[in-house]
């Protein structure tokens, strides 16, 4: 066999397969449920979201929802994924790969991650509120959703310390890695869910700035 005829051949084998028009249907269906889904979360709120609501907005039949999905809150934690969490992962590999780490760079980025949050507070009070209040399976898909993000997250600090001479350690960087988010989330909690914003943002965010510094750039103590 020629080296052209191997070269096609092998071309052939690793060209990814097109999904067929059933499938690209499929996936169509379940994006708009999704969009659907969001759109009625945030104006509804998660308790007052029905899978008829969800289906009327996106035009599709119950069957087509029970299709794709077993509950409201299997929509609710995919819109949120795609609006919010995603997202900031995406931040947070920005954060990681940050080639220099000053006050300024991290008042820069915890900025960015505040307007994410405001952007997409409907949704994420929602989120909160089906966690609260819609009962154990809305918790649990929740709780499996969050502890990806978090490991994610304890992998991005863990990364930054290391490459400032920082032995890998999992337990110190995990909760070095918690008290960073825990710290924003909850003040952004205050400022959007609540809707309690009564001090300066920029002041805000450069006082958190100073207190990630010290968490990503002190040695452990004994």
């Amino acid at each position: 066999m020629s080296k052209t005829g191997s070269e096609s051949d092998t071309q052939k084998k690793s060209k990814p397969k097109r999904p067929s028009l059933r499938e690209m249907h499929k996936q169509e269906s379940r994006k708009r449920l999704v969009e659907a889904g969001r759109s009625m979360f945030e104006e509804n709120g998660f308790l007052n979201t029905s899978v008829e609501l969800i289906t009327n907005a996106a035009g599709a039949s119950r069957g087509t929802f029970y299709l794709h999905f077993n509950s409201t809150a299997e929509v609710l934690v995919e819109a949120v994924t795609q609006a919010h969490i995603d997202r900031v992962l995406e931040l947070f590999d920005n954060l990681a790969s940050l080639e220099s780490l000053t006050p300024d760079s991290l008042q820069s980025w915890i900025c960015d991650y505040i307007s994410l949050y405001e952007e997409t507070k409907l949704i994420m009070r929602a989120f909160l509120q089906g966690q609260s209040r819609g009962g154990q399976d809305v918790l649990n898909t929740a709780d499996e959703v969050l502890e990806g993000f978090l490991a994610a997250i304890v992998t991005k600090i863990s990364l930054m310390r290391e490459k400032r001479g920082f032995k890998p350690d999992p337990a110190e960087d995990k909760m070095r890695a918690l008290l960073m988010w825990a710290q924003l989330e909850r003040l952004c909690y205050y400022w959007f869910i609540r809707g309690q914003e009564t001090i300066d943002r920029k002041r805000a965010a450069a006082l958190i700035s100073e207190s990630w510094m010290a968490l990503l750039i002190e040695s452990k103590r004994n």
